[in-house]
C-alpha cells in the first residue's frame, strides 16, 4: 500500500487509460465510476485518494466489493476511454496551478 501513496495520480490514471487502449476495450461502469472519483480527488489535491480509486478500478470483477456497487448510481453511464483522455488532458493543462495550491494549503495529518 505504501507504494501506491507515492504514485502520481495523473500518471496512474493515464496508465490505466493506456491499458484500455492497448486492450481495445472501454471502461465498464465500475471502472468508469472509480476513474471519475479519481479525477475528482486529483483536482481536489488528494493524490492518495485518487491513486486508491485507480487501484479500485483495477480490481477484477470477483474482487470488487458488492457494497461499493451500491454507490454507483443506476443512471451512471460509463464514459469512454477517449472521454477520460480528453478530461485528463484538460484537467492537467488548465487546473495544474490550482491543484498545486490545493496540495500546498491542505492540512497535514
Amino acid at each position: 500500500m505504501g507504494r501506491l501513496l507515492r504514485e502520481n495520480p495523473e500518471k496512474t490514471i493515464r496508465g490505466l487509460l493506456i491499458e484500455f487502449e492497448r486492450d481495445r476495450r472501454e471502461p465498464d461502469r465500475w471502472e468508469s465510476y472509480c476513474l471519475i472519483c479519481a479525477l475528482g480527488y486529483m483536482v481536489g489535491g488528494d493524490d492518495e485518494a485518487a491513486v486508491q480509486q485507480v487501484a479500485l478500478a483495477r480490481l477484477p470483477h470477483e474482487l470488487r466489493p458488492p457494497a461499493r456497487f451500491k454507490l454507483i448510481p443506476a443512471t451512471h453511464r460509463a464514459l469512454s476511454t477517449s472521454d477520460f483522455c480528453i478530461a485528463l488532458d484538460e484537467l492537467t493543462q488548465d487546473d495544474a496551478p490550482r491543484r498545486r495550491r490545493a496540495r500546498r494549503t491542505s492540512p497535514r495529518h
